[in-house]
């Protein structure tokens, strides 16, 4: 059996999952431009449900390439990879408003972790 959808309906629908499709497309490409290292930091930092400390993203790091990433390296690193990649986003039509839920998580994140005495 087939469901039809008012034109009305799946419209907005459709054009909403294009611009998602689109500004997904356009993320991957701005993270393709991140040095590996950074990009591979920036996953492990937000790329799941519970966001690690940079301690803990160290320690995987070490274990994955066989070599010590001092934290404070780490933090420097993600600092600068964050403005890249956000610069990267202003100049993008298609990530204006994936800019806005990114820098209202990491908001949100860094709000949390000062709040349990850990630095963002």
């Amino acid at each position: 059996s087939t469901v039809e959808l008012d034109a009305d309906v799946a419209a907005p629908e459709l054009e909403e999952a294009e611009s998602e499709a689109e500004a997904l497309s356009a993320v991957s490409e701005a993270m393709g431009e991140l040095d590996p290292l950074d990009r591979e930091l920036l996953l492990l930092r937000y790329g799941g449900q519970i966001q690690p400390s940079f301690g803990e993203i160290a320690a995987d790091l070490a274990q994955r390439h066989g070599r010590e990433i001092k934290e404070a390296t780490l933090r420097q690193r993600h600092a600068r990879a964050l403005s890249r990649l956000k610069e990267r986003f202003r100049q993008d039509p298609r990530l204006a408003h994936v800019l806005e839920r990114i820098e209202g998580r990491l908001g949100a994140a860094t709000e949390s972790e000062n709040q349990n005495g850990r630095i963002a």
